[in-house]
């Protein structure tokens, strides 16, 4: 089975390698390396988006995320709060991104 270099992940892993300067005050790597958080979400939408991916509405971003099993982390008490973690989704380490794969939208059956 070939594997998609162009699927998001590896959009997202490039575009986060990519980000230096200004860019960096709009979306990072955590100095973990284990996780990104998008400072500036509008700036990012604007800026960043257009260059990396073919939807440019902040909400599509969100739902890729989620298809790819991308977490949310909500911990106050953590500096880590507000980023997006993935196990396999690791700075340096782009081939992780090979053992990602796209889980099937969960709906709400109500």
């Amino acid at each position: 089975m070939a594997v998609n270099h162009h699927a998001f992940p590896f959009k997202l892993h490039a575009l986060l390698d990519n980000t230096v300067d200004k860019e960096a005050e709009i979306v990072s790597w955590l100095p973990s390396g284990k996780a990104f958080r998008i400072h500036k979400p509008r700036e990012f939408k604007e800026k960043i988006m257009p260059k990396y991916f073919r939807q440019i509405q902040y909400r599509s971003l969100q739902k890729q995320l989620h298809i790819y099993g991308f977490c949310l982390v909500k911990d106050k008490c953590s500096f880590e709060n507000g980023a997006y973690f993935h196990e396999l989704f690791v700075r340096d380490n782009k081939d992780l991104c090979k053992k990602m794969t796209r889980e099937r939208a969960k709906r709400d059956n109500k």
